[in-house]
Parts: C-alpha cells; sequence; structure tokens
C-alpha cells in the first residue's frame, strides 16, 4: 500500500521504506512508533518510474541501518537518494543524515570521534532540539559544525506524552501535519533560532520564517543533498 506523504506535497522528494513493521531503536517520542505515522507501517517501495527526477528519501521511518542489506539492495536502481539513520555508522556510499541525539535526547549525543565510516557521507546532522537540552545542542554545535565544519540541522520536538514536558509552558496543544501534539510556541522557537544565528551551519527542519515545516516550504534537504553529492 502506498500513500503520498502530505508534508512533502509539492516538493522533489519522495519517500522509501524498506523494513515492515515498527524501528526497535526506540528513540523518545517517535512519531514512527506510535501509531501517528501518515501511513501503515508496512514497505514502501517507490517504482523507478516514480522516482524518475525526484530524490528518494530512504527511512523518514525506521532505520536504514536496520536489515541493512535488505535496504541497499531496495533501494540500488535510485538515481538519486539519500539514507537516514540515528546509529553512528556510515557506510552508504550516498548522502546520509545522522540523528545524533535519538535515544538519549536530553543527555548524550553522538561526537564525530563516535562515528564509524567517513563523514564525508554526510548531508547533515540532525540534533533533536527542545528548551531544555540547550546547553547539550551548543555542544553539538561546537563540534559539528565549528570543529568539523558540516551542517547540524535542528528538530523541534514535539511531545504527545505531557509528562515528558519539564517546560509546559513553553508548548500549546495543536495539530502538526495529521496529528496533535504539544509543540513549542512561535516565541520559543525564535529564541532557539536567534541563539544560533551568528551560526550559519545551523539550520531548522522548516521555513524559520512562516514556521511552516511542510518540505515544499522548506526546501533545505533537496539544497544540501546536491551539496553533499559531490562530498561522496
Amino acid at each position: 500500500m502506498s500513500a503520498q506523504n502530505p508534508k512533502m506535497e509539492g516538493c522533489n522528494i519522495i519517500d522509501c521504506i524498506p523494513q515492515a513493521g515498527e524501528c526497535p531503536l526506540r528513540c523518545q517520542e517517535c512519531y514512527y512508533n506510535g501509531g501517528r505515522f501518515y501511513r501503515p507501517l508496512e514497505p514502501l517501495i517507490p517504482t523507478s518510474q516514480e522516482a524518475i527526477e525526484r530524490i528518494v528519501r530512504v527511512n523518514s521511518g525506521h532505520d536504514s541501518n536496520l536489515q541493512f542489506d535488505r535496504v541497499m539492495e531496495v533501494t540500488s536502481f535510485y538515481k538519486h537518494k539519500f539514507y537516514n539513520t540515528s546509529l553512528p555508522l556510515l557506510r552508504f556510499g550516498a548522502p546520509t543524515i545522522l540523528t545524533v541525539n535519538g535515544r538519549d535526547t536530553d543527555r548524550t549525543f553522538y561526537s564525530p570521534s563516535q562515528v564509524k565510516g567517513s563523514l564525508r557521507e554526510l548531508m547533515f546532522v540532525r540534533f533533536r532540539v527542545n528548551p531544555w537540552n540547550l546547553e547539550l545542542c551548543d555542544q553539538a554545535v561546537s563540534e559539528w559544525c565549528i570543529m568539523v565544519g558540516l551542517p547540524l540541522v535542528l528538530t523541534d520536538m514535539r511531545y504527545y506524552d505531557p509528562s515528558l514536558l519539564k517546560f509546559p509552558e513553553a508548548f500549546l496543544w495543536k495539530k502538526h501535519i495529521l496529528n496533535s501534539y504539544y509543540c513549542l510556541k512561535p516565541e520559543v522557537l525564535d529564541g532557539i533560532f536567534s541563539r544560533y544565528a551568528w551560526n550559519s551551519l545551523v539550520f531548522w527542519c522548516g521555513n524559520p520564517f512562516s514556521k511552516s515545516t511542510f518540505c515544499r516550504d522548506c526546501r533545505l534537504c533537496e539544497l544540501l543533498y546536491w551539496k553533499a553529492l559531490g562530498r561522496c
């Protein structure tokens, strides 16, 4: 069964998820495992025709380092593709996004020295940010942007479980794409943006002006994919 990701309508990226079922890594507040993904948790494999003149985003849900041989076999015929993982192992031979604080979101992140494989594969690293892990984010920006020179993209955490909110006053309950979550208030997001405005390698997963997280309004992955392609 296929479905169009509503977040990606109007952009040049198409999803591919080779695995079935929930992701066993179980990152905190994972929208993929939580029954709030946009389609059933079964393989989604675009045809070569569907992928023409598009960039295939591999594992926006699940993880490209799991069932690795299947992932590589399924995606071998796509001309343009990038992989997503939250494990510090780069072995895809193509642009890759590494989420550096997937499981231990508020306390640790993967440093460049902890990553196996060539950092040249990285499109960017993703950091899951909230108001109480900003000092950790500062460290990640220092190590990844300043010391290594790679982009870091902030993904603001959206919570379904209110017990996880350390600063509930910073959030409001609202619909995001298809489902409702506790989302950061716009003024709190602006404060995070201003904290890193000095660094041209720090971005946000979305349009920081309109606050839209639709891919058509962002296009950051497309831009950074083409930049990374020459490094791989």
